[in-house]
């Protein structure tokens, strides 16, 4: 058979994630296929197993598919022509390569916006759907994406595995550390386009830039008054309520 058989294609065998020292008899139709698909090996070429004492390509399982990786150097065997980084999985280079060239072949059928990989759009469709198939078994709180779950059960074990390396502080989001450290290295990375002020996160500017538009977004519901910041709402309603917690001293 060769590597393009029907008979191995059509029973869902890949040729390109067998390693060579186990099926000898496809070596070389391997190694021609690899170079007439361009797809340089670590070392050359995948080292024999067996017949020269030296070990076959290392078989690394991810989620009941197989990646393999060159037990000589350590490298990955699918390389990107563009910036030579290495992927075990032929489909993570094609994923990886889309970040060159721009590619989005996923369409949502909803609203026509485009997607590089399967999952990202997946994810966006439950935008439409509501779908929140990701529940917490502390509070039934659910939600759409798994990542979004695992940040909220930190609300419920307090666990804060981001630490800064500056002061030691932890946080519960890497957001919110690269936030934080903004405050060490003084980087502002978003600017006014108006007056070119600089400032350490988007929410500060979008404040800043409300003094400047005469945008007042945060309306009280009670009397109708609008506040620029939502702080200031916040302490407006307390008028209403008639709290007082910032209290003077006693006369």
């Amino acid at each position: 058979w060769s590597l393009d058989s029907p008979f191995l294609s059509g029973r869902g065998i890949s040729l390109a994630k067998l390693p060579e020292g186990n099926f000898p008899r496809w070596s070389e139709q391997r190694r021609d296929w690899e170079r007439a698909k361009g797809r340089e090996k670590p070392c050359g070429e995948w080292p024999q197993g067996g017949r020269e004492g030296r070990p076959a390509p290392q078989r690394l399982a991810f989620g009941g598919t197989e990646s393999y990786r060159c037990p000589e150097c350590g490298e990955d065997p699918h390389k990107c022509p563009d910036c030579g980084e290495g992927f075990g999985r032929s489909s993570d280079l094609v994923k990886h390569r889309r970040t060159h060239t721009g590619e989005k072949p996923y369409t949502c059928g909803e609203c026509g916006k485009n997607f590089s990989v399967s999952s990202n759009l997946i994810q966006h469709q439950r935008t439409h759907t509501g779908e929140k198939p990701y529940k917490c078994p502390d509070c039934g709180k659910s939600f759409s994406l798994s990542s979004n779950l695992i940040q909220h059960q930190r609300s419920h074990t307090g666990e804060k595995p981001y630490k800064c390396s500056w002061c030691g502080d932890s946080f519960g989001r890497s957001s919110y550390l690269l936030k934080h450290q903004r405050t060490h290295v003084g980087e502002r990375p978003y600017a006014c386009g108006d007056c070119g002020k600089r400032f350490s996160q988007s929410s500060h500017l979008l404040i800043h830039r409300a003094a400047h538009s005469g945008e007042k977004p945060y309306v009280c519901l009670d009397c109708g008054k609008a506040f620029a910041r939502s702080s200031n709402l916040i302490q407006h309603q307390r008028t209403h309520r008639g709290e007082r917690p910032y209290k003077g001293p006693d006369k």
